[in-house]
Formats: structure tokens, C-alpha cells, sequence
């Protein structure tokens, strides 16, 4: 865990963290599976999951074939998007994770069948405000629609929050949602804090 705390920062330098033990990672990995390890309550985590049959990981540049692209489909309009194209956003986002974390994508796998069922994102956003800190964003959650109503997608924001908070150290975590969301997210210990406001260019 970084050992930096946001707003008693003495000096700069010790914002910037050692990330280099948590980015080098294979080409396989979004991100280093360990990570995920570092939970204090990974094992609770972990352990309600495969109750349900399931197991966490990060995004692997091969789940173009196991799913991905489906899930993102039940969640928003995904588009034509091929192998080569796939691979190709991974491994932009992964390169940007080896300078420091940005993109971090977390997926739940069905044991049994092998196919991503859920996932959420957490993006890293570095500030220069609270001397320096971190702002997290939790985007992208979905759960598959035949797995709804198991709080399978109370897990995946716990893990996005818990990483958030201990492995990050961000400042905060906010999300965009639409007003049938928020009591969902209420539950899982957001509360409404500004508008959200948007140009859609496309």
C-alpha cells in the first residue's frame, strides 16, 4: 500500500509513491494480479465469490474471446470492435500503466463456464489539489443480466472502493449514474455530492 496520506503530505516527492513493484507486470495483465491481494478483506471478498461460483481478476488481453465485449454490451453501445482493435486498446492502456496506474479493470468470471459475468473499472486521476492526490473514478460497472439480483454487483463496487481506498490511497470516489441507479449506489455507501454535466460530441 502506498504509504503517502492525502492531505499530510510534507513534500511532493513522497506523493509519488513506489509503483514500480505493482506495474511491472506480464503481457497477459491489465494490471498485476496481486494487487488485488492487497486487500485487508480480499480473503472475505474472495471467499463470498466463490460461494456464487465466481473469481475475480484483472482484464487479460485475451477476453475479446471470453465474453468481454458482450457484458460492455448490456451496459452501453460497444460498436463493431475486433481482435487486433481489442488488443490494441489493452496494450495502450497497459503501457500507460506502467508509468502509473490509470486504468485498472476488474472482471468476475464464472467458474463453471469460464465467461466474464461482471466487471467495473477504477480510473486513477492524479491531481496537483490535496497536495497532490489521488482521485478515484468508479466507471464501467456491469453485471450480466442472467446474474442480477445475487449482489454480485455489490461485490464488484466493493472491490473498485476497497482498492480505491487502501491500495491507491485516493482521496476520494465518485461515480456518473442515472436516478434509478442511485439507490443501488446509496446502498454501497455513495451519497449524492454535485451534478454531472456533459457535451456528447458523438
Amino acid at each position: 500500500m502506498c504509504s503517502c496520506h492525502s492531505f499530510v503530505i510534507p513534500d511532493v516527492s513522497n506523493c509519488i509513491c513506489n509503483m514500480e513493484k505493482i506495474t511491472k507486470v506480464d503481457g497477459q495483465f491489465l494490471f498485476a494480479p496481486e494487487i488485488l491481494e492487497k486487500l485487508s478483506r480480499w480473503s472475505e471478498i474472495s471467499g463470498e465469490l466463490s460461494v456464487k461460483g465466481l473469481y475475480a481478476r484483472p482484464l487479460e488481453i485475451s477476453d475479446h474471446q471470453q465474453g468481454y465485449l458482450e457484458l460492455l454490451s448490456q451496459l452501453t453501445q460497444v460498436g463493431e470492435v475486433s481482435e487486433t482493435e481489442f488488443e490494441q486498446r489493452f496494450k495502450q492502456m497497459q503501457a500507460t500503466n506502467e508509468i502509473g496506474h490509470h486504468y485498472i479493470i476488474v472482471v468476475l468470471v464464472d467458474k463453471s463456464s469460464d465467461k466474464i459475468i461482471a466487471s467495473s473499472t477504477l480510473f486513477l486521476e492524479y491531481k496537483f489539489i490535496h497536495q497532490c492526490a489521488t482521485r478515484g473514478r468508479l466507471e464501467d460497472v456491469v453485471v450480466s443480466d442472467s446474474y442480477r439480483g445475487k449482489k454480485v454487483g455489490e461485490l464488484i463496487v466493493r472491490i473498485i472502493s476497497e482498492l480505491a481506498r487502501e491500495v491507491y490511497n485516493c482521496y476520494k470516489l465518485t461515480l456518473d449514474c442515472t436516478d434509478e441507479l442511485k439507490k443501488f449506489y446509496a446502498k454501497n455507501n455513495f451519497a449524492w455530492a454535485s451534478n454531472m454535466l456533459a457535451i456528447r460530441f458523438r
